[in-house]
């Protein structure tokens, strides 16, 4: 699926209940990460995963405690539909802030969505370092031949996005 078939399906309410596609859900509050879960290879139709990644986000992330219904009022869900992973063979292929990026190899796996690199306005070399670090794999294990890159797009939105002028 490319990006053109998502957001097609954001036109037509009855393909979008029944697309199947990888998603995050990110849970901020004061513009500071407070959960972040999604799946890359769902088996079930976006609106339930989004559902669901949201609920895991907000009670299950590990890094951070469950969610408290003070929290609630101060928290902007973001959600990013992405593409299907496209193999990585060089630094060069990959477009900070466009890409998100995924590394796996030595039983690790790490993923960076793309607006992260964009936050912090990483180039190619230092997105792949700090995605291999969230692996917890050494910074330069992206140069291993056994390890394997990947990347993809994503169509991002906000509840900010739909809130009333």
């Amino acid at each position: 699926m490319r990006r053109e078939r998502i957001d097609h399906a954001f036109c037509d309410t009855d393909e979008l209940h029944r697309l199947v596609a990888p998603a995050f859900v990110t849970l901020t509050k004061n513009t500071q990460l407070r959960g972040c879960i999604g799946q890359l290879h769902p088996e079930q139709p976006l609106g339930e995963l989004i559902a669901r990644m949201a609920c895991e986000a907000a009670f299950h992330d590990p890094r951070f405690p469950p969610l408290a219904l003070e929290e609630a009022a101060d928290i902007e869900v973001e959600i990013s539909i992405l593409t299907p992973l496209e193999p990585v063979g060089n630094s060069g292929e990959i477009h900070p802030g466009e890409d998100g990026l995924v590394v796996e190899g030595h039983g690790h796996k790490g993923l960076l969505l793309p607006q992260v690199a964009a936050k912090y306005r990483w180039d190619s070399s230092t997105f792949l370092a700090q995605t291999c670090h969230k692996a917890g794999l050494p910074k330069d294990a992206w140069k291993d031949p056994h390890v394997k890159i990947w990347k993809f797009q994503a169509l991002v939105f906000s509840d900010n996005d739909f809130a009333e002028v």
